[in-house]
């Protein structure tokens, strides 16, 4: 039996590149991050965080910058905490790559202009505005489920737009 660990890589198709800080929320970050993801599974998506790929290459942050931009320019869809400042080359990669883009937007905490203008400009974005936990990912799974987003990362996905 082969005793190394299955790598749990992404598949073109079926999985979202989820970048969500999310350091706007004091005391229910953790809980919005373990939901979002769990959400994200439960509607059959893999999901793929920037962290995942510095953690497994280990000593060799180049290669794993490196995988986690192409990840960000070939997802399927992505997903964005823009409430949070750091996001912003991330969701500027997206847009321009055609990826569609879940925003995710605290009504505590607007995106900054720069976010908010790309966002505006792209044809794709869906922005959920929330005040809770439970808000969002209700919100979410709606956007998940939604036929007519779900159309737009087919077409995304085939690199036909």
């Amino acid at each position: 039996m082969d005793s190394e660990p299955l790598i749990n890589e992404p598949h073109e198709g079926e999985w979202i590149y989820v970048s969500a800080p999310l350091g706007h929320l004091n005391g229910t970050a953790h809980a919005l991050s373990e939901s979002i993801a769990t959400t994200i599974y439960a509607r059959g998506w893999t999901v793929v965080q920037p962290e995942q790929h510095a953690r497994t290459q280990e000593g060799d942050g180049a290669r794993g910058a490196a995988r986690a931009l192409e990840a960000l320019r070939s997802a399927d869809a992505c997903l964005f905490d823009v409430s949070s400042s750091s996001v912003g080359a991330e969701v500027a990669t997206a847009v321009c790559a055609g990826r569609p883009v879940i925003a995710l937007e605290h009504v505590d905490t607007p995106p900054p202009a720069i976010v908010a203008a790309l966002l505006s400009d792209d044809p794709l974005p869906r922005v959920i505005r929330y005040t809770s936990v439970d808000e969002c990912i209700e919100q979410l799974s709606r956007t998940l489920e939604d036929p007519v987003w779900r159309a737009a990362v087919s077409l995304a996905a085939a690199d036909v737009r």
